[in-house]
């Protein structure tokens, strides 16, 4: 069931709206699951509207607990950057 809502979410990730990207950044943080965090974690890299960023990120940290030292890292990195 995960998968196939993930999967729906696919065409709003994509979309040129960014308020439609940033709903969908965060529908995949109340499905929840490593088929939602890999979805959203593609996205971030070339997201350039910062609701959509803000979501990605909410959305990556409660489905990626910071307890790894590579996970504490990728914040770090995140919250460092000029967006």
């Amino acid at each position: 069931m995960k998968k196939s809502a993930v999967a729906a979410l696919q065409p709003s990730l994509g979309a040129s709206d960014g308020a439609a990207r940033a709903a969908a950044a965060r529908a995949l943080r109340e499905i929840g699951g490593e088929e939602a965090l890999a979805a959203a974690l593609p996205h971030f890299p070339r997201e350039t509207d910062r609701r959509t960023q803000l979501q990605l990120v909410e959305t990556v940290v409660a489905l990626r607990p910071l307890t790894t030292p590579e996970a504490v890292q990728w914040l770090a990195n995140i919250v460092g950057k000029d967006f």
